[in-house]
């Protein structure tokens, strides 16, 4: 309670050697490895929280995902691509319908120039769960192809789910990028004929400008974006607390905690 993680987790490991596989032991002792950052521990806690059956089989394997694109990240970012790579595809298998798994193994893979395999763990999650954030790394697999086949590769990755309003939005920004406008308005047509929510009003308002449109229209949409409902993001269960990136560790400090869906209210820093 007082932040003071090594020395909770000091007293757990004398916990833990005290009475080796006590079950709230190990869990509080996994729970503040992965609050401490402590990604190489909080591995080897998970490994004996699955051994002895101490949680089911689907939270183990969502939480060894969580803890594997955390490892991940925290490799790439000391330079060591081939670790990794090996955690963001254990990650991936442990979890393939989770989108930052799906996103840390993407990125791994193209870094490594194997953006097949990349290009295919994107489309398998879209196909089940389309989720915003796969865009820009789709963006950088794609980027080796010519405009014209970059945009093909979104419309087969849309065809995937389609009529999915992340689809229709996600067609709709790259037709924005690749100069077509009236396939970007086509695309979101259906959403903005029923409640068009915040993000597809700035769109809107985005291929008006883009296009040459009447400013006053993009003005309007503009406007009517700041009424409309907001855009989901990451949000924090325990605190209501917002990020625009996932994270293991929520902004409020909880393990865990982040859900995709829309706030109940958006800090302006936001």
């Amino acid at each position: 309670k007082d932040k003071d993680l090594g020395r909770a987790l000091a007293i757990l490991e004398e916990a833990e050697k005290a009475r080796p596989g006590t079950p709230w032991v190990l869990d509080a002792l996994f729970r503040v490895q992965a609050l401490a950052g402590k990604w190489e521990a909080a591995r080897d806690s998970l490994k004996q929280l699955e051994r002895k059956k101490l949680a089911d089989t689907s939270q183990i394997k969502h939480w060894r995902a969580v803890v594997d694109v955390e490892a991940s990240r925290e490799r790439a970012a000391a330079d060591d691509g081939r670790t990794a790579l090996d955690l963001a595809k254990e990650a991936y298998k442990a979890h393939p319908d989770f989108a930052p798994a799906a996103i840390q193994y993407a990125d791994m893979e193209s870094r490594y120039g194997r953006v097949g395999r990349a290009d295919s763990a994107v489309r398998d999650v879209w196909s089940k769960a389309p989720h915003p954030d796969l865009v820009p790394v789709y963006e950088q697999v794609t980027a080796i192809y010519d405009p014209k086949k970059q945009f093909n590769k979104f419309k087969t990755l849309a065809g995937t789910n389609p009529g999915h309003p992340e689809s229709r939005i996600m067609l709709a920004r790259e037709a924005v990028r690749f100069g077509d406008y009236e396939e970007a308005k086509a695309q979101l047509q259906p959403l903005v004929a029923t409640d068009a929510d915040a993000r597809v009003c700035r769109l809107m308002a985005d291929i008006e400008l883009a296009s040459g449109g009447d400013r006053a229209v993009a003005r309007d949409w503009m406007a009517r974006a700041a009424i409309a409902a907001p855009d989901p993001v990451w949000v924090c269960r325990e605190s209501g607390a917002v990020a625009t990136r996932w994270s293991a560790i929520s902004p409020a400090g909880a393990f865990d905690s982040m859900d995709w869906r829309r706030p109940n209210y958006v800090p302006p820093a936001e």
